[in-house]
């Protein structure tokens, strides 16, 4: 169902209507509207009350600057209510064939705006003049502000997201996770529709934004042959930001998610076993799983986007838990013969990431060090101190 406010009115179209409104004076306990006559013009009210009516019964009350009547210029369907005032009344009304117009043209821009930015979301690009005409007839555009939540982690997610101008960012995965930017052409909010989870991750408008955006049924039917690809966009976006993988390219990233399997595990499984050994690597998708030590549960609950077996990639060493499903999972799996053979050793990855944190903490302190020594060196020079100065002047304690 449409509402004035669900079309793009251009400033143009505003003036447009604006210009095109006459002003009606309307007496007390005067009917403007009747329940199940045909429609013919949209009001605004400018001053005065008036009462909403549905089968003779009042329902409710419009005031100044409220709109109404739009509904049956749209749809060209009898009036759903009687509107009748209570005061005297000043109206400002359109009259249906300029309101008509005037959304026609609005619908023009909207569907062209909106086809010209699904074509720019690279997840769409395979997609037929046609699939894209069907889409676009679903889609609405919405705005934010930069600094608007746009959804929050733990909500129910029933709309997926593609991001028309602007930038978003997603944060609040978890702790192993990076916050990720997404731009024009990005998408989001897939991973709740296709696995029916809450929100893994709150969204946040980074800047001012427009969104296209559609509802989880027009998803499903519409975009059904894409979901399997989508889900592997989604699987490789949740592989790409583990800090574990930080100081992978670009290139071995896209390498790596491709190399994931998909494996399905019924309620009260055992995914892995405590003692045992192991070569693979999970991330979970969907579902939740429960971790045991030495027969104890913890009181962790692994969620959608959290990882476990990592350390079976480094070497042969046995499971340090069990874990086992708490309801029916999904996950994306890699064993180390494969690792090994995208990436090599993951050995050398984690000696990459330690090693960038261990030169990014000394570099917090290489200026200070530096003129710290200089200055030492240049002192003793001028004093013609001879000084075999083998170590450097110690760091203090904070380093």
């Amino acid at each position: 169902m449409h509402s004035l406010s669900s079309f793009l009115i251009t400033e143009i179209d505003i003036k447009m209507i604006v210009d095109s409104m006459d002003i009606a004076q309307v007496k007390s306990r005067e009917f403007i509207i009747r329940q199940g006559e045909e429609g013919d013009f949209f009001y605004i009210v400018y001053s005065g009350e008036l009462s909403i009516l549905v089968d003779g019964k009042h329902v409710g009350t419009i005031g100044v600057g409220a709109g109404f009547g739009e509904l049956a210029l749209l749809h060209n369907t009898p009036r759903a209510a009687s509107i009748k005032a209570e005061t005297n009344v000043s109206l400002f009304s359109l009259d249906r064939k300029t309101f008509r117009y005037i959304i026609a043209q609005s619908e023009c821009y909207r569907t062209d705006d909106i086809l010209t930015s699904l074509k720019r979301v690279k997840v769409l690009q395979q997609l037929t003049d046609d699939q894209f005409q069907r889409i676009s007839d679903v889609v609405q555009l919405v705005k934010y502000q930069a600094g608007d939540a746009i959804f929050r982690k733990g909500t129910e997610g029933n709309i997926f997201y593609m991001i028309s101008t602007g930038s978003v960012k997603v944060t609040n995965v978890g702790e192993n996770f990076s916050d990720t930017i997404l731009k024009e052409g990005d998408y989001f909010g897939e991973r709740a529709l296709l696995t029916g989870e809450p929100r893994s991750a709150d969204t946040i408008a980074l800047t001012n934004c427009t969104l296209l955006t559609v509802y989880r049924t027009d998803f499903t039917n519409l975009l059904g042959n894409l979901q399997s690809l989508i889900a592997a966009n989604m699987n490789a976006r949740v592989i790409t930001s583990i800090h574990l993988f930080d100081n992978l390219t670009s290139e071995e990233k896209i390498k790596l998610a491709k190399s994931f399997q998909f494996e399905k595990f019924e309620s009260n499984t055992t995914v892995i076993t405590q003692g045992d050994r192991g070569d693979k690597f999970y991330i979970l998708f969907s579902g939740e799983l429960q971790i045991i030590v030495d027969d104890k549960i913890q009181t962790k609950i692994l969620q959608p986007g959290d990882y476990f077996g990592e350390m079976a990639l480094l070497d042969d060493e046995v499971r340090k838990a069990t874990i086992k499903a708490l309801k029916d999972c999904e996950c994306y799996s890699i064993d180390r013969t494969t690792f090994a053979r995208m990436l090599g050793s993951l050995q050398n990855i984690l000696t990459r990431y330690l090693l960038t944190h261990l030169l990014t903490y000394l570099l917090t302190y290489s200026f200070t060090y530096s003129l710290t020594y200089l200055l030492t060196y240049s002192i003793d020079t001028h004093q013609s101190t001879v000084k075999a100065r083998l170590l450097p002047p110690k760091l203090n304690s904070a380093t």
